[in-house]
């Protein structure tokens, strides 16, 4: 597990038994060797996170927005299609046919899984890291 707050990440690994807590988006991937990565970060980290994310060879599961704007978003796309990533981006949402179809898959595998859900974001405090709906 990696969180750019190392206290944050050392919690949720003791949680969920979880071995080993890295210090970089870099030492995960080389230490662990997923095939999967969830990014789950406020929408003003997404950018730059997305960016380090999209140089590995793992499938990319980004919690939405993926941007700020729409600068961003197609800045985003053009590296995962130049570094030709497996990116897909999360909608939350029960009923859609990619979350169904996940769910078919799932059902074979009996190992333990995580899953984590929180609501949105705290508002007040993302207003005072910016304004991301003046983008918008």
């Amino acid at each position: 597990i990696y969180s750019r707050t190392k206290l944050r990440a050392s919690k949720l690994a003791k949680i969920y038994g979880i071995k080993n807590v890295v210090n970089s988006i870099n030492n995960l991937y080389f230490l662990s060797k997923p095939d999967l990565v969830v990014v789950v970060v406020n929408a003003i980290s997404m950018n730059k996170v997305s960016l380090q994310c999209l140089k590995y060879k793992w499938i990319c599961l980004f919690e939405k927005p993926i941007a700020l704007n729409y600068l961003e978003a197609k800045k985003i796309y053009q590296f995962s299609k130049k570094n030709k990533a497996k990116s897909f981006i999360a909608l939350n949402r029960r009923q859609f046919d990619s979350t169904k179809n996940l769910l078919k898959i799932l059902k074979k595998y009996k190992e333990k899984r995580i899953v984590i859900v929180n609501d949105q974001e705290d508002q007040f405090k993302a207003k005072k890291n910016g304004n991301p709906k003046k983008n918008y």
